[in-house]
């Protein structure tokens, strides 16, 4: 076996259909000659971050008449991409292309009061915004074996040793709150750019996979306590995790409930999509995906004692969710495997997860 080393550039003549090899070659007239191109490199594009922020205020004060709260915010903005350019042409082994963003919020509160007079409260106030972007430019010219594409955002708000908020407050006259509020929005999309033309070749024994996913996460926990003793008391604990939110309109309660958001500025939303006049050809399947994943539990609690005393509790979680498969005008997606246009679950059968639960209590003794 003779194993000759040139360059294709130079050395091979499309139009003659020839090879022109170096001397000293060794080969003979008329003798079979194999030409193997090498399968190219493995590219691999991540952005990848994680954000961890945490918020805590605490005081304690006592006397004739005390109103001192403690209060804590965090605001987190994030934009994470990951991107092949416009008008770029590759022609390699395998293309894997990641943008992930992690956010951990948290928070804790605590106040304590002892007065004749006491009011005051204790507040913890978390606000979270992630773009995450996975993205074939426009006019892209691709070529590869396999091509993985992956947009993941999410959002996590563990629990904490006690509570998020905490209040307590004991005197002749008290009243005070305790309340927590968390908003998570994240805009997430894969995309293949207008025009793009990406093709996935190999053999039909073992085909590489063509995916493109798109997937939003969030997990998040919030537990609130206010306890308030006096002559008269007064007490309330506020606890809400809002994914996706945005002021509704419509009938909201009863029977004939019928609302809607009339702008979706803060979207908990992944998509997946193609733009116009893209072209995708694939030897085996080819896989689109979006689908979000939520899990939210709030837990105010009230305890209050006095002459006359009530304690009142509020929780909300709430998402609002969307998954989009999108195909523009013009594209055209050709799978010699299976094509799979998936919203709401992906290709292993996985589903959207919302378990979202509210609980609240109140005792007075």
């Amino acid at each position: 076996l003779t194993r000759i080393v040139f360059d294709p550039a130079t050395a091979v003549d499309g139009d003659l259909e020839t090879i022109r090899l170096p001397e000293g070659h060794g080969l003979v007239e008329g003798q079979l000659v194999t030409y193997s191109r090498g399968a190219g490199p493995a590219v691999t594009i991540a952005a990848v971050a994680t954000d961890d922020d945490f918020a805590q205020a605490e005081s304690g004060s006592g006397g004739v008449i005390a109103g001192a709260g403690a209060d804590a915010d965090t605001s987190m903005r994030s934009d994470t991409r990951a991107w092949i350019g416009a008008n770029s042409t590759l022609l390699v082994k395998s293309i894997d292309l990641d943008a992930v963003h992690t956010s951990v919020p948290n928070g804790k509160v605590d106040s304590l009061q002892a007065s004749v007079v006491g009011g005051g409260g204790a507040s913890l106030d978390i606000d979270v915004a992630s773009t995450v972007v996975a993205e074939v430019g426009v006019g892209a010219a691709i070529t590869t074996t396999a091509f993985d594409l992956d947009a993941a955002n999410r959002t996590l708000k563990p629990e904490l040793t006690g509570y998020h908020v905490q209040a307590g407050s004991g005197g002749l006259f008290t009243g005070m709150a305790a309340e927590s509020t968390t908003d998570v929005s994240h805009d997430t999309r894969a995309a293949i750019g207008a025009g793009a033309k990406i093709a996935v070749v190999g053999s039909l024994y073992d085909p590489g996979t063509f995916s493109v996913d798109a997937c939003n996460q969030v997990d998040a926990r919030d537990r609130v306590k206010n306890e308030a003793y006096g002559a008269i008391a007064g007490a309330g604990a506020s606890s809400a995790i809002r994914v996706g939110y945005d002021e509704p309109t419509g009938v909201l309660d009863g029977p004939d409930a019928e609302f809607w958001e009339v702008e979706d500025l803060h979207p908990y939303r992944a998509t997946a999509e193609v733009g116009a006049g893209a072209e995708i050809t694939a030897i085996g399947d080819v896989i689109f995906s979006a689908r979000n994943d939520a899990l939210i539990l709030v837990e105010p609690q009230t305890k209050t004692g006095g002459l006359a005393g009530g304690g009142g509790v509020d929780g909300e979680a709430t998402v609002h969710a969307t998954n989009q498969v999108t195909i523009a005008g013009g594209a055209k997606v050709t799978a010699l495997g299976n094509l799979h246009l998936l919203a709401g679950r992906d290709v292993d059968g996985t589903r959207d997860r919302l378990d979202v639960n509210a609980t609240g209590d109140a005792v007075n003794y």
